[in-house]
């Protein structure tokens, strides 16, 4: 995933929610995350990181049991919206 800042500061940090959706559009996950980031003015940056989820036998309501189907399938989609983005001067401004 790509990121760039149109700002004319350094960005230190992102806020994210991120949805991932099945073939129907219906939200099948959703969550927050923060990213530690340094993203140069005017630059774009590539994070490397990644989610993982793991079976759990037990239980049938899990994010990898609700996963599985669409992501098998192809049809999964993940949509990422940035809720605060956090300078190197400390500056915070929300979206």
């Amino acid at each position: 995933m790509s990121f760039a800042n149109t700002s004319p500061k350094r960005v230190s940090a992102l806020a994210l929610v991120v949805s991932i959706k099945d073939a129907f559009g219906d939200v099948i996950l959703n969550g927050e995350s923060k990213l530690d980031v340094s993203i140069r003015p005017g630059g774009t940056e590539t994070s490397p990181t990644f989610l993982f989820w793991e079976d759990n036998q037990f239980l049938n309501d899990d994010a990898y049991s609700k996963m599985i189907g669409p992501v098998a399938a192809g049809t999964a989609t993940v949509e990422v919206a940035i809720n605060k983005v956090v300078y190197d001067d400390g500056t915070v401004e929300p979206y």
